[in-house]
């Protein structure tokens, strides 16, 4: 479920990467205020890691013992992934 939801999340994720790259143009890497810039560094590896950390819970035992674990891991990879698109959306608008 969780690495079905980061998937869904990579196409929105990812245009608003490439908008929010488009919207720095006119003031280049160097003259950009920190609050542009820090998102713009942020979100590919908030993206990589919470895909990283979906694809993790499955390498937990698919036992009742480490079941809390896996639902753990999952929700805070997803969350990490979520966490990407309001970060761009703010760069954007």
């Amino acid at each position: 479920m969780a690495v079905g939801v980061i998937g869904g999340l990579f196409m929105p994720a990812f245009a608003l990467y490439g908008f929010a790259t488009m919207a720095t143009d006119s003031c280049g890497p160097d003259d950009c205020a920190a609050s542009v810039t820090i998102p713009l560094i942020s979100a590919p590896f908030l993206y990589l890691t919470g895909a990283c950390l979906a694809l993790l819970s499955f390498a937990f035992p698919w036992t009742v013992r480490w079941r809390k674990a896996r639902i753990s891991v999952a929700w805070i990879g997803t969350a990490t992934s979520a966490s990407v698109v309001p970060l761009l959306l703010s760069v954007v608008l």
